[in-house]
């Protein structure tokens, strides 16, 4: 069970600045707790997490349509994730928020999936989950997400997402 899923989407046609292309983004929250089952609901990208939460990537082909005949897709891989982490706050020092800045891409060949953030069903990719560490309570650090993704083109992509969600508590 997650705590919070970070939506990621690839616009495999977006234009690309200096050879990289932006990810559009979208976090969202698991509202019930256990035992009742998941629902997951957006919020917003710097809202504060604490020590223990688990945080799930999940990574969306903006142009597929997996329910077109035949299915379209514009992303074949997801070959590297990593995250990058740094303080949101002036003069604090840099330790390690996440338990993984590497996690694993748990489904190589893109499964269906529907979006909270982009309000349809794509072809997506999972990663591990990734754990807040002792270390973000009494910090704050802002993430960014950079991949490389080969289209179904042959062409290898990089994308990445400006910092946004925050982990540590508040203030």
């Amino acid at each position: 069970m997650a705590d919070y899923i970070w939506e990621l989407g690839i616009d495999w046609e977006a234009v690309q600045t200096g050879g990289v292309g932006y990810l559009r983004s979208g976090l969202t929250k698991n509202v019930n707790t256990p035992p009742e089952p998941d629902l997951f609901m957006p919020v917003s990208g710097t809202e504060p997490t604490s020590s223990g939460v688990t945080i799930v990537f999940k990574i969306f082909d903006l142009r597929s349509n997996p329910s077109a005949e035949p299915p379209v897709r514009k992303v074949a891989k997801i070959w590297s994730f990593v995250i990058l982490t740094q303080a949101a706050v002036q003069g604090q020092s840099i330790g390690n928020p996440l338990d993984s800045l590497q996690p694993a891409i748990q489904n190589q060949d893109p499964t269906s999936a529907l979006s909270k953030a982009f309000g349809h069903d794509y072809y997506s990719w999972t990663t591990d989950p990734v754990k807040v560490t002792p270390e973000a309570a009494s910090k704050r650090f802002l993430l960014t997400v950079q991949l490389q993704a080969t289209g179904t083109d042959g062409v290898t992509r990089f994308f990445s997402h400006d910092p946004e969600m925050a982990v540590g508590p508040n203030g």
